[in-house]
């Protein structure tokens, strides 16, 4: 994958619904209003779309979005775009429809994690557990599968949105991660193929109680027939 260079976001002003936006360097620009100003049949096909739905039908939406920047010159830049400053950032696919993560995959974080919780066999001292949590990620570096999670796209907030956090959470955690646009659906999907289905990237900051994840409150696991 070749990374271009502008994006696509979502942003609104105090008076309007979110739109559809065209952003280069730290500028940006409505795309209903870059294909009104400047009218041509090879990108005529955004007007009126938001990202979400350039994402429906991404290869040909990508076509479009190339034609368009090579439209765009400084001048263009200087009449229509504004700065990031005047505008409020929204989610970039607002909002998507499916938010998959992937979590516990770096093997000091989970260790350093361990030991701050204090989550695993019981009976162990510190020296133990992090021996324990050491073996643990060892063996699922070798032989073991990614954590894959999801999360409801309410959780999601632009960039300089408000966050909510629970009232019983007294030290959030973030940790600043690569958000991957997914532009072509599939299903069991190759490792030599997955680059294919990516439309892009985001930088996502991802905010988590800790203190809600681990369950110390009960100790016995039982199945059902």
């Amino acid at each position: 994958m070749i990374l271009q260079e502008y994006g696509l976001a979502t942003f609104r002003t105090d008076t309007e619904i979110p739109r559809a936006g065209f952003a280069i360097g730290e500028r940006i620009a409505a795309l209903d209003d870059l294909v009104r100003a400047y009218p041509s049949p090879s990108y005529e096909r955004l007007a009126g779309k938001s990202v979400l739905d350039l994402l429906q039908d991404w290869d040909s939406a990508l076509e479009a979005v190339n034609n368009l920047r090579a439209a765009i010159t400084e001048t263009v830049i200087q009449d229509h775009f504004r700065a990031f400053s005047d505008v409020a950032i929204c989610p970039p696919v607002d909002l998507p429809r499916q938010v998959f993560c992937t979590g516990a995959n770096y093997r000091k974080h989970v260790i350093d994690l361990t030991l701050d919780m204090g989550v695993g066999p019981e009976g162990l001292d510190a020296a133990g557990l992090r021996r324990w949590a050491e073996n643990m990620m060892d063996e699922r570096a070798a032989t073991g599968e990614p954590y894959a999670f999801t999360k409801p796209v309410s959780t999601i907030g632009g960039a300089y949105d408000a966050l909510v956090v629970p009232t019983i959470e007294e030290k959030p955690d973030w940790e600043l991660e690569l958000g991957v646009i997914i532009g072509r659906g599939g299903r069991n999907i190759s490792r030599a193929d997955a680059m294919s289905h990516v439309a892009g990237y985001a930088i996502v900051d991802d905010v988590t109680s800790r203190s809600l994840i681990a369950r110390t409150d009960y100790k016995l696991c039982f199945g059902m027939e």
